[in-house]
């Protein structure tokens, strides 16, 4: 199997299992792909200084008019040509921007895949360069998709109730975001086979355009005369990336991943985002996976994954990872657990026994801890839930309490001297209620779990959008007019 971004003669790579991996020396263009990816949520990368004559001396750069002018359609940004393994190639993030940006709307739609990688990818731009969202979203992995339509329409329903967001606004659709693209290519010779199941596809060129047009967002009036006292200000943009001038600067293609689910290949985010990492640092994807081993039942997966971080074994929690929404940590796992010593992680803590609560709830199971029995030293302590308190008792031993009002107490304490001190005035009762409601609301966290082919696994990413959707669920809109006083 091929190194990402390495072809057949190239010098052999550093194998992980043996250490640190070396950075790699920066090298001339023709060395191969200098790119890498941003987290989710990592902003776009702003243009460079502008000229209002054209572009600084010494520059292959084509910019757009000066500070004020705004960017029109058919202004090229692009980055400048030295390597830099520390910047995110602009195109990437151009790509993958546009993919989650995909990842924020819901759709009913039935998925529809490729018969190869590079139809999957085509696909995907062939939608994007209709403007065709659903499309988009279409062309990636079912799991992907789910995992969207999911908290999408979780993330909607809250914002409207909180009277951010229009009664009407449609999950169907990204309002005040447009893409473009034009003469879209791949090197359809070039694709690169990594494993059974997952493909990278070369895009060589095309145009991208983003135009953003605050005016369209669907913001209630509500929320829109809070935030903006003086008058709403709106701003357009578009920001054109030339593919082919790109890939002249790093050298190498745009790098899209595909994988193939029940026989039909999909436009993986997920895929998309490690192998660029991986092309980056020049180090090849693990030639075998760590296999998806679930469980009979939710509970039992929670508690497997647990046990298997206190006692020094990290791979269970790989094997316990949905092989659906995960498959990308899956195939990472040998890469990422060479670098653990067996028994670094040990904690010598063993689960004992574990009661706990269940509830579903979008697209999964929200376990919740009742009570847990754990050993350690010959030693066992009791947690248990208590209506609002946790108890906590070391055998043999007294009981301690924590509670939620004594949690409340110290937040809130934190919280209105930070008010103070940021607005100078003292924090509103309905700003002190919040603060309560998100303490007792977190008191009822927990992890989240799904179920594929009939076992069960832990879902980090669902876990997280759980906690990110109870700050939300705790907010009610006085708080969200409190909070517009309090920063004028």
């Amino acid at each position: 199997m091929s190194t990402p971004g390495n072809d057949s003669g190239s010098p052999e790579k550093p194998d992980p299992a043996a250490g640190a991996v070396p950075q790699p020396t920066p090298q001339p263009a023709e060395a191969g792909p200098d790119m890498t990816t941003p987290p989710m949520g990592t902003p776009m990368p702003q243009p460079q200084q502008q000229w209002q004559n054209g572009p600084p001396p010494g520059s292959n750069a084509i910019y757009g008019p000066g500070p004020g002018q705004g960017y029109p359609p058919g202004t090229v940004f692009s980055a400048p040509p030295k390597r830099n393994t520390g910047k995110v190639v602009g195109i990437v993030v151009a790509v993958l921007a546009l993919i989650a940006a995909g990842v924020t709307a819901v759709f009913a739609f039935s998925g529809g895949g490729g018969n190869t990688p590079t139809a999957a990818a085509t696909r995907l731009v062939q939608a994007l360069s209709r403007g065709d969202i659903p499309g988009m979203m279409a062309s990636l992995t079912p799991a992907e998709s789910k995992l969207s339509v999911d908290y999408t329409v979780a993330s909607m329903n809250e914002l409207k109730r909180l009277e951010v967001m229009k009664p009407d606004a449609n999950p169907d659709q990204i309002s005040g975001l447009e893409f473009a693209a034009e003469g879209l290519r791949f090197d359809e010779k070039a694709e690169e086979q990594l494993n059974d199941h997952v493909a990278v596809s070369k895009l060589v060129e095309g145009k991208i355009t983003i135009t953003s047009d605050t005016a369209k967002l669907p913001l209630a009036e509500k929320f829109v005369d809070l935030a903006f006292p003086g008058g709403r200000v709106d701003e357009r943009r578009t920001i054109t990336f030339d593919v082919a001038q790109l890939v002249q600067q790093i050298g190498g293609p745009v790098r899209i991943a595909s994988v193939k689910v029940d026989g039909t290949w999909y436009a993986s985010m997920f895929y998309t985002i490690a192998d660029n990492i991986l092309a980056l640092e020049e180090i090849a994807w693990p030639k075998e996976p760590v296999p998806a081993v679930g469980t009979g039942d939710a509970e039992t997966a929670v508690r497997d994954l647990v046990q298997g971080l206190l006692s020094g074994n990290p791979r269970r929690a790989f094997e316990l990872l949905p092989p659906d929404e995960m498959g990308v940590l899956h195939d990472l796992g040998p890469l990422l657990l060479s670098g653990v010593q067996a028994g670094e992680t040990e904690y010598g803590l063993k689960i004992v026994e574990l009661k706990t609560t269940r509830k579903d709830v979008n697209g999964g199971t929200l376990i919740g801890l009742e009570s847990a029995v754990v050993e350690m030293n010959g030693q066992r302590k009791t947690v248990r839930r208590a209506g609002d308190c946790y108890e906590v008792q070391q055998e043999p031993g007294p009981v301690e309490k924590t509670c939620a009002k004594d949690v409340v107490a110290n937040f809130t304490a934190e919280a209105e001297a930070n008010f103070l001190r940021t607005t100078g005035q003292p924090m509103p009762q309905q700003l002190k209620d919040f603060a309560e409601r998100i303490v007792r609301n977190f008191f009822n966290a927990g992890v989240m779990t799904t179920q594929v082919g009939g076992k069960h696994y832990v879902s980090p990413v669902r876990t997280f959008a759980e906690l990110m959707l109870t700050v939300l669920r705790s907010l009610e809109p006085k708080d969200i007019e409190e909070l517009a006083k309090g920063g004028r």
